[in-house]
């Protein structure tokens, strides 16, 4: 019986995403009284029985336009959705970076973060050097009243150092918004990942 539900659990859950807002060719909103619904109709089916097999009933006209790219493991809406978003991510950081925009602005700082990010030469000649200030910083500690000092300078600089403070969404209660205090971490696997 736990299985049984499972299975419908999880063909509700799959049927549900499938039909939410994939940008496919045919993909516009169904409309019901006037009213856009998330659901498109005309993904479904006209041949398969919802009692033989629900997921291809739902889904069937959107499968067979979208089968899975040689480069992917799985494919669905979502997966449509992550690379429109990062095309029109890229669009406007390029267009930022092209933009010449006035010293100082938001374009400028954000065109010219993008434009270092893509320059790997510059990075990889460079090293090191840019953080070179706070590793001095760090490597002159002598005792443990100069590392509150550190963290705080590191801290302003986004970079969280032992901890983690901020701001999310209360995982009891998601009405509400709520501060995380967490335990930092060097970012890295331990020692046995390189060595062993």
């Amino acid at each position: 019986m736990k299985n049984v539900k499972n299975t419908i659990l999880y063909t509700a859950v799959v049927v549900v995403v499938s039909a939410c807002g994939a940008s496919n060719k045919a993909s516009t909103p169904s409309v019901s009284d006037g009213q856009p619904t998330s659901i498109n109709k005309s993904y479904m089916s006209p041949k398969i029985s919802a009692n033989e097999d629900f997921f291809m009933f739902a889904n069937e006209v959107w499968v067979k336009n979208n089968p899975v790219p040689s480069s992917e493991s799985r494919w669905g809406s979502f997966n449509e959705l992550d690379q429109a978003n990062k095309v029109k991510l890229t669009t406007i950081l390029e267009d930022a970076k092209n933009a010449n925009a006035a010293k100082g602005s938001d374009k400028q700082i954000l065109g010219d973060y993008y434009a270092s990010f893509l320059d790997t030469y510059k990075r990889d000649k460079l090293g090191i050097e840019p953080i070179r200030p706070e590793l001095d910083k760090i490597n002159k500690i002598t005792d443990k009243s100069q590392i509150v000092e550190v963290v705080a300078m590191l801290h302003s600089q986004g970079v969280n150092t032992l901890f983690g403070f901020g701001v999310g969404q209360d995982m009891k209660n998601v009405d509400y918004h709520i501060t995380y205090f967490g335990q930092g971490g060097i970012g890295l696997p331990n020692k046995d990942y390189y060595f062993d």
